[in-house]
């Protein structure tokens, strides 16, 4: 007799198993399939930096979406520790992003501008900080 599942999940990655994991604790029967092992393609080897207040379209309609998202994993990086006694390495850490023209500067400085007026922790720094930084 085959299995019988209320949802199959295609592909082990970090949104596959999290979707799987979300779907158990609402009490659906789940089955992954992954060809490889879990988490052994981008999931395993990208970096997964995340900020709530930069990328495609924001600011804009997504920003509440990007939020939420970035809410959420946060919250997860808390949890599966604690449910599973494996340290997912989830830190949060300072990025740099960098500006080669004055046109590109312009734009970053307007945005910095925004981003402290949406409560983030953010900085402008000059070449010779960011020399330091690195």
């Amino acid at each position: 007799m085959a299995n019988s599942y209320d949802v199959v999940v295609i592909g082990g990655g970090v949104v596959g198993i999290a979707t799987a994991r979300l779907l158990a604790q609402n009490g659906l029967t789940c089955a992954v399939l992954e060809k490889d092992s879990v988490g052994s393609h981008a999931s395993g080897f990208a970096y997964g930096g995340l900020h709530p207040l930069a990328g495609a379209g924001i600011p804009g309609p997504v920003t509440p979406l990007a939020r939420r998202g970035f809410e959420l994993h946060r919250a997860l990086g808390q949890e599966l520790p604690a449910a599973t006694g494996v340290d997912t390495e989830y830190r949060r850490k300072s990025t740099v992003s960098l500006s080669f023209t004055e046109k590109e500067a312009a734009v970053a400085r307007d945005h910095l501008e925004w981003m402290l007026g949406e409560g983030t922790e953010a900085e402008w720094l000059d070449a010779g900080e960011v020399r330091g930084v690195e």
